[in-house]
């Protein structure tokens, strides 16, 4: 349950990234809570600084006006005196004035014609009106510097310093407030730090002052404190809009990002829900965190019941838990694996296929996070498989017997194979083959396994006792996958009561409608009833009876064969002794020489089945006999050269008699070379050396031993001392001289019982 890893926008991962946005919004949303409130703090300080700054300007406009009163009421007690100008008069009425002398320039009377009368000014400018000569002169600027002026009764005017009455309260507030007093558009005075500040805080107000028209007064903080306070609260209106434009952002892109995540999950949702495909992903701990529709209802679960469950504990069978432990460790150690068939456990305790492709599944930072897995249900194909596998085993079952009976092994042996294959593929617990004996018309016991008693080998059941006597005499299987005992025989009853069985199958061994005997099966405890395994049973059974049938057969050909054999061997054995009795002087000679033959060449390694026809052979090695004229085999006096010359022909005669029978033809070599000499001077075909047949060349020896120990009419037979140097001494020239010293050996180490 893919084979690298990936970086998905998992729920995890979505959950981390909205938490640490919204803990950035709730950051910037209270540093601007904290900022809102500090400009709050920054707008009441910049109202009360327009309240003071308001109150300070109508404070001044009041102490400009109440100066301006006092003025007009002195020069109005002047106007009303009909006195001699003077200095004295002037300082006389200084009461009215107050702290206005100061501001006071010039006073000058007139008259209609605005001619001066008299005229006191400050031409010292130390607040001391010296009366200057000016009658009759008229007023002009030249005369008189003239900042301000009004006209009383009487035609007194007054030439007043308005710096003057305003600097004395500027004074008093010590330059936290700047002034500027405004005639029109001119300004008739500014402060000395004045800075004409548009965006900040400015209080413009008129006075009202007789005689005195469009005077406008200016009032504002001073520059310093007005600018950092604005500044400072420009500074953190700034700052609040950026972070209020922040938290905008943040919210937007958390909107947008929100959305995309949840387009994105359900666009994967749909391709995975829509998919025949089982998808789950799991966390480091095993915990499922998604699972599709697909998986779901494979399972058999709902999401509810699923999601944050333990997948192994919940879906990996309780005899898999090694599996959990193998997954888990590659997991957590970031090991890969592409793909591997698991068991799938269901809610109804089900065990379904899947072939699970497994991806890790990592953080931003490259950390393993979990594990995604997308799986196919293969519970079909690899029911598919296991049936085809089973069917191969029981095949491969059915072979190996088959083999067997090929080989043509023991009954026994092939039935022990038979029930060794039947408990392996089958797994039942115990088995028996039961052969019908045709002498006493009963199933008797021959082969057994996995009985704990021997009760079962004395079993012998009739023909249709019991339910296998009826299987065999119906010849019908009987598949039970209960047993109940009144159906099982009395014997049977109690090998089934001792071994506690619960389950019993029996099959008759039947080959071409003959019966051979029963097969049982034997279970101690029941299951579900399998038909692969019943088909494989009769197979079996059917194999069985083959194989028990094959050996009856080959024991019959067999028995048959042999009896065949003795009846050669016993028929060459009669001509053999034909032989001897028409020969009178080689009585017994034939037997004698083949027993001592077929000794030597067993000895010099040749096989038991060249013996066969060694043996044979040399019982007939004078058959070629038959065809001399008794007038020259019985001939008692010295042959002719003629007469030799027709029994030099017995060979001849031997392979003309021999070579037809086809049994008969492996044994012509002692017959027809038994004459040849090893130096090529013997008869009929003059071999020499290894072209002589090695039975011909060491029956040749043996024949000379024998005829010369042996008494002829015509003479008695050789010590054997003598017999012994002759041929030693024939070696070589008449003789295979590695035939003339393994004979020798053996007379000397066999002796007078080897002869």
């Amino acid at each position: 349950m893919g084979k690298k890893s990936i970086n998905p926008i998992s729920h995890s991962n979505i959950s981390i990234l909205l938490s640490k946005g919204f803990l950035l919004f709730l950051s910037i949303s209270l540093l601007s809570f904290s900022i809102s409130v500090s400009t709050s703090q920054k707008k009441e300080e910049l109202k009360q600084l327009h309240t003071l700054t308001q109150a300070t300007s109508l404070a001044l406009i009041r102490e400009v006006e109440t100066n301006y009163r006092r003025i007009y009421t002195a020069l109005s007690q002047l106007s009303l005196q009909d006195y001699k100008a003077n200095q004295d008069n002037w300082k006389q009425n200084a009461q009215y004035l107050g702290n206005t002398t100061d501001a006071i320039v010039s006073i000058i009377r007139t008259d209609k014609a605005s001619n001066i009368q008299y005229a006191y000014t400050d031409k010292q400018q130390q607040a001391t009106l010296d009366r200057i000569n000016l009658k009759n002169t008229p007023m002009t600027e030249e005369n008189f510097p003239i900042f301000d002026r009004f006209t009383l009764q009487g035609n007194i005017q007054a030439i007043i310093n308005l710096e003057a009455l305003c600097k004395p309260f500027e004074i008093e507030n010590s330059g936290q407030f700047l002034f500027q007093l405004l005639k029109g558009d001119n300004v008739v005075y500014s402060s000395p730090n004045w800075v004409d500040i548009q965006n900040g805080i400015r209080i413009e107000q008129s006075l009202s002052i007789q005689d005195v028209q469009n005077l406008t007064l200016v009032c504002a903080p001073s520059p310093q404190s007005q600018r950092t306070l604005l500044y400072r609260y420009f500074e953190i209106q700034l700052v609040s809009f950026l972070l209020s434009f922040m938290a905008c952002v943040t919210v937007f892109f958390a909107q947008r990002f929100y959305k995309y995540f949840k387009l994105n999950e359900l666009r994967f949702h749909t391709l995975l829900d829509d998919v025949s495909l089982l998808a789950v992903i799991l966390d480091m701990k095993g915990n499922i965190t998604y699972c599709n529709d697909f998986f779901l209802a494979k399972t058999g679960w709902n999401k509810e019941e699923v999601i944050g469950t333990n997948y192994f504990n919940k879906f990996l069978p309780l005899e898999e838990q090694d599996l959990k432990k193998k997954i888990y460790s590659l997991i957590t150690k970031g090991i890969s694996f592409p793909y591997g068939e698991f068991p799938l456990l269901t809610k109804h305790k089900e065990i379904r296929w899947i072939q699970l492709n497994i991806t890790m599944l990592k953080n931003t930072k490259g950390k393993i996070i979990g594990v995604a897995g997308l799986a196919e249900d293969i519970t079909v194909r690899k029911s598919n498989e296991n049936t085809l596998q089973k069917q191969f085993e029981f095949n491969k079952a059915l072979f190996v017997v088959d083999q067997s009976i090929t080989a043509r092994k023991e009954l026994d042996e092939t039935l022990s194979l038979v029930l060794d294959q039947s408990i392996k593929q089958i797994g039942f617990d115990a088995g028996a083959i039961l052969l019908f004996n045709t002498n006493n018309q009963c199933l008797e016991y021959k082969a057994g396994i996995g009985f704990k008693s021997k009760d079962i080998e004395q079993v012998c059941l009739p023909l249709g006792t019991g339910l296998a006597g009826m299987a065999a005499l119906e010849k019908k299987a009987w598949l039970q996958n209960t047993l109940q005992t009144k159906q099982i025989d009395f014997i049977h009853t109690s090998i089934i009561e001792k071994e506690g069985f619960q389950k019993y199958w029996v099959v008759p061994l039947l080959v071409k409608g003959k019966v051979n005997g029963v097969f049982e099966a034997f279970w101690t405890t029941k299951s579900e009833f399998d038909a692969s395994k019943a088909d494989f049973f009769r197979a079996l059974a059917q194999q069985t009876a083959i194989a028990i049938d094959s050996f009856t057969l080959f024991n019959k050909l067999q028995k048959s064969h042999a009896e065949l054999f003795q009846a050669y061997d016993s028929t060459i054995e009669g001509w053999s002794q034909a032989l001897d009795l028409r020969d009178k002087e080689t009585q017994d000679h034939s037997l004698r020489v083949t027993e001592m033959t077929v000794a030597l060449c067993r000895i010099s390694g040749m096989s038991s089945r060249s013996l066969v026809h060694i043996r044979r052979g040399a019982l007939l090695h004078d058959i070629g006999k038959m065809g001399i004229p008794d007038s020259i085999l019985l001939k008692t006096d010295s042959l002719s050269e003629s007469d030799w010359a027709i029994i030099k022909k017995h060979p001849d005669y031997a392979y003309a008699l021999l070579y037809p029978i086809e049994y008969l033809r492996p044994a012509l070599d002692i017959p027809y070379c038994h004459h040849e000499k090893w130096d090529g001077t013997g008869y009929p075909r003059g071999l020499k050396g290894e072209e002589i047949p090695l039975a011909a060349r060491l029956f040749a020896v043996v024949d000379v031993w024998d005829a010369l120990l042996s008494d002829r009419p015509y003479r008695k037979g050789w010590p054997q001392e003598k017999v012994y140097d002759y041929i030693q001494s024939l070696s070589g020239t008449h003789f295979d001289p590695d035939a003339v010293d393994l004979f020798l050996k053996t007379i000397k180490e066999q002796g007078e019982n080897w002869k």
